[in-house]
């Protein structure tokens, strides 16, 4: 908090106990409870959604694996920017084949369907505007932690710092489009429509008369995508991307629309940019 301006701090104080009112409204309106609908249904095949969750993973961390040991060598940012981004990129088109090539029906499996995006993009932009300030707190808190135990880490997510101390055009362009597109929704698909969709409705005997699964496998599914989640990233990131994880897993489960997570995912990440930006700036 001493880093920002005191012009920026009202603007925090001000969004924070904006979002505190408007979540308590829409609580006290529509409840807390998990009440989305079931994303697994028939004609769907959970055996099918698990192969389709390792082969959609296996894509994400064999290409730079792969690309890691023909290259014999630690590689260059320069390449580490562009292979984040071709994995993300085949992490993506390989569901959205294999998807559509193993149940019927397609992306309305994982409530990833077309007829989902305006609904999922409005809640999505609502979801974010309550939760950045609930990111930004659990930042502090963790940076304050930190420092009591002298624990030292960098000033900033690695590819934001590429991002501005590159002088590329199309390098920055790159992380940014990885970091707002590629990233948000490859992500989304595999920790919740796939890992989470699995754990909370991966078995029908688990789920009610009216086909929706039980709260308790909702939240637990909703804790270990999270947790997964966070162990993907940067290890003195993880407390607030953690939570960032938590909130993006109960929008999904209580939406049971994935562009909803996709929109919180894909504006948080820009959210991210544009402020390191600005202090850069500052």
């Amino acid at each position: 908090m001493e880093q920002l301006p005191t012009s920026a701090e009202i603007v925090v104080w001000a969004w924070t106990a904006l979002s505190l009112v408007v979540g308590g409204v829409l609580l006290a309106r529509r409840g807390f409870r998990i009440a989305g609908p079931s994303r697994i249904e028939p004609p769907a095949n959970v055996g099918n959604l698990l192969i389709l969750f390792f082969i959609v993973a296996g894509v994400w961390i064999g290409i730079p694996s792969f690309l890691g040991s023909m290259r014999g060598k630690d590689l260059s940012t320069t390449e580490l920017v562009v292979i984040g981004a071709v994995s993300n990129l085949a992490g993506i088109l390989v569901f959205i084949v294999g998807n559509g090539a193993m149940r019927r029906g397609g992306m309305g499996g994982v409530r990833l369907d077309a007829g989902g995006i305006r609904r999922g993009i409005g809640w999505g932009a609502v979801g974010l505007f309550l939760i950045e300030p609930l990111i930004f707190w659990s930042g502090v808190l963790t940076e304050l932690i930190y420092r009591k135990y002298g624990v030292e880490h960098p000033d900033a997510h690695e590819m934001l710092e590429v991002f501005g101390s590159s002088h590329a055009l199309w390098m920055q362009a790159l992380i940014v489009v990885t970091a707002v597109v590629l990233a948000p929704i490859f992500e989304e698909i595999l920790f919740r429509g796939l890992i989470q969709t699995l754990i909370s409705q991966g078995k029908s005997d688990l789920q009610s008369p009216i086909n929706r699964p039980h709260a308790g496998r909702a939240w637990l599914a909703i804790f270990l995508s999270a947790l997964l989640f966070a162990s993907v990233h940067e290890p003195w990131t993880m407390p607030p991307i953690f939570v960032l994880a938590l909130c993006l897993g109960y929008a999904y489960e209580r939406t049971g629309n994935l562009w909803t997570s996709i929109t919180m995912h894909a504006l948080f990440n820009l959210v991210s940019v544009v402020q390191y930006q600005w202090l850069m700036v500052h």
